[in-house]
């Protein structure tokens, strides 16, 4: 496979990934979620291959009310506790 070839399989696979990954045009997982995809798999196609596993699932979650503290502390920042 050449180059460019090879580029434009990468740039496929890359828009098949950004769509399996979203719903309704904006995405479903965070960050950390796919890196730790990218990093299970030494194959790009088996990455996109094996995306939907983070969506299939998902159920909306509720939001829930907390208080700035716990705020905080979730977002790891306890020097403005």
């Amino acid at each position: 496979m050449n180059a460019k070839s090879r580029r434009m399989a990468l740039e496929s696979m890359s828009k098949a990934l950004c769509q399996s990954l979203m719903k309704e045009g904006k995405p479903v997982i965070s960050k950390w979620q796919l890196n730790f995809l990218l990093s299970l798999y030494d194959d790009p196609e088996q990455a996109v291959n094996h995306a939907h596993t983070l969506v299939d699932e998902l159920t909306p979650a509720e939001p829930t009310e907390m208080t700035t503290k716990e705020l905080l502390k979730r977002l790891n920042m306890p020097q403005h506790l």
